[in-house]
């Protein structure tokens, strides 16, 4: 799980800035949204050059983000 680095001081309300993220074979990061209650689906994010991606989001633990049973 990653989180944009400057989710706490974005404009846009209640975005928690947490996607799932794994590296493809090319070095860019495959991205999905993480959905902000339970029974939202996750929505794929499409794929960010790795450079940019690791400049603006960090990795996570996702039990400091998530509630518990997710």
């Amino acid at each position: 799980m990653y989180r944009h680095r400057n989710a706490e001081a974005t404009r846009t309300r209640g975005w928690h800035g947490l996607y799932w993220a794994r590296r493809n074979g090319a070095g860019d990061y495959e991205i999905r949204s993480v959905p902000t209650s339970l029974g939202e689906p996750s929505v794929d994010g499409g794929i960010m050059p790795g450079e940019g991606f690791e400049r603006f989001y960090e990795r996570v633990n996702p039990e400091e983000h998530l509630p518990p049973g997710v």
